[in-house]
């Protein structure tokens, strides 16, 4: 199956965050329309094992709009940082 890997930046009045993410494993995914950019004001992450679906342990959804959503077998955080502004 196929992986994704995503990297978003969080920005606030003085610092910056960029965060890159893989999902393993993707059986479903949806992406947001980008215009001009794609934004996601928080991503909920649920462990949804317990709905027994074949090779599927999460579910990433962005909650402000519910326009992301990926169903996967594995999340890895590849890189954090933080960036003063």
């Amino acid at each position: 199956w196929p992986s994704l890997t995503l990297t978003v930046e969080y920005c606030n009045e003085a610092t910056t965050y960029d965060l890159t993410i893989c999902f393993e494993g993707v059986r479903e995914l949806s992406l947001p329309e980008m215009r001009p950019l794609l934004l996601f004001a928080e991503l909920e992450v649920e462990d949804v094992r317990d709905r027994m679906l074949e090779g599927i342990r999460f579910e990433v959804i962005s909650q402000f709009d519910r326009s992301f959503q990926c169903l996967c077998h594995d999340i890895v955080i590849v890189d954090f940082n933080k960036q003063k502004t």
